[in-house]
């Protein structure tokens, strides 16, 4: 009698910690001890959508899969700065759905999450992310500006396929692996830039059926690159222009600034802003150089730039 009463306590013990669903509309949670998951939402749900930070006074956490799945009717989703992962097929087919944000706080977003989300416009993929799971946007038509996180790592295969509109996108330097079809089927994207070296991983087919005009830029230095990547053309962006010092002089006057060898600058005043005349030209050499001009300056007002000549 005694154990079956030890075994009785046990079963019930064990039922108490099982988590508790609870529907509140148009969301469903999921309280699993002290901290809740969004697990599903009434698809008749429409307009503008903000997740709670908390229920019942228990921070949401986490999104699970398919929680908003064929959610057609919303437009715009708020994800608290509680929330730390985004699930599988999570916003799948929201197919009205123009704007999503994503907090600092999100660490992982789950394979397929934005799937066919055909009207989204914008995103931005917080530094908190390291990797961009496969087919995540897949066949986002209408996605026309993607913001990479400085922190992601990897971009999965099929990531941005098919996001037709989308004109230009920065890889980040920490970006070392890039899958297969990552940007194949983006037929409107014309500019690559790539912050870092090559991925050290590059998959099959990434910029397939890109623009005749697509192009790839580098920053100067950096490795991996060849003349082509990818099937596109690379290029390689200058440095920006840095003058380090200059003189308040009328005559004689200088400038320092640095410069990169086989490089040729111009140095040209004005008076006005609008009409500008050459003083001197410099061979750069890979280092600072000073520019130095003996006649007197310009009156009663002078200023002046350098330009690269390409």
């Amino acid at each position: 009698m005694i154990n079956r009463f030890k075994q009785l306590k046990i079963i019930l013990l064990y039922i108490a910690f099982v988590p508790s669903i609870v529907f509140a509309d148009p969301l469903t949670y999921k309280v699993d001890g002290e901290t809740v998951t969004v697990v599903d939402c009434d698809e008749s749900a429409s307009g503008k959508l903000v997740i709670p930070s908390s229920y019942e006074d228990k921070p949401v956490i986490s999104i699970e899969g398919y929680a908003f799945n064929s959610c057609s009717g919303l437009t715009s989703v708020t994800v608290p700065d509680s929330v730390t992962s985004i699930g599988r097929f999570a916003f799948g087919y929201c197919s009205n759905l123009t704007s999503v944000t994503i907090p600092d706080s999100v660490t992982s977003i789950g394979q397929d999450a934005f799937w066919s989300c055909s009207n989204l416009l914008s995103v931005t993929i917080p530094d908190s992310v390291t990797r961009i799971e496969n087919m995540t946007f897949r066949n986002c038509g209408n996605l026309t500006s993607v913001i990479i996180g400085n922190k992601v790592k990897s971009i999965g295969r099929w990531a941005f396929r098919d996001c037709s509109n989308l004109t230009n996108v920065t890889i980040p330097e920490n970006v070392t692996q890039i899958g297969s079809w990552a940007f194949s089927g983006c037929s409107s994207l014309k500019s690559i830039t790539f912050e870092g070296n090559a991925p050290s991983s590059f998959g099959s087919d990434v910029f397939k059926n890109l623009p005749i005009e697509a192009t790839i830029t580098v920053t100067a230095g950096a490795t991996g690159f060849d003349e082509t990547f990818g099937g596109l053309p690379v290029q390689i962006l200058k440095k920006k222009l840095a003058i380090t010092s200059f003189n308040k002089h009328a005559a004689p006057f200088s400038l320092t600034f640095e410069t990169e060898s086989d490089s040729t600058y111009k140095i040209e005043a004005s008076h006005d802003l609008q009409k500008w005349g050459e003083i001197g030209e410099v061979q750069g050499t890979g280092s600072s150089v000073k520019f130095l001009e003996r006649r007197r300056a310009l009156f009663p007002k002078q200023y002046y730039r350098v330009k690269l000549l390409e």
